[in-house]
């Protein structure tokens, strides 16, 4: 959590330092409670069957097809 918090901290400082947010938004968004949420472990095998399928199904489906559902 502290890590987060610095990383945080410096991100708005830097938006401050390039007017991106003016030093009131970013103090704001210091005050805001940061809530965690798990992280979903990568599976680099969704991408590669994902792709697969969509590029099997180009070869198969017309346009309309693929527009319509499949």
């Amino acid at each position: 959590m502290k890590s987060a918090l610095r990383e945080r901290d410096t991100v708005l400082d830097r938006l401050v330092k390039l007017n991106k947010v003016s030093e009131a938004q970013a103090n704001a968004a210091r005050g805001a409670p940061i809530t965690l949420t798990k992280k979903r472990p990568f599976a680099a095998q969704d991408n590669y069957v994902m792709d697969m399928v969509r590029r099997q199904l180009d070869e198969l489906l017309t346009d309309d097809q693929k527009q319509d559902g499949g």
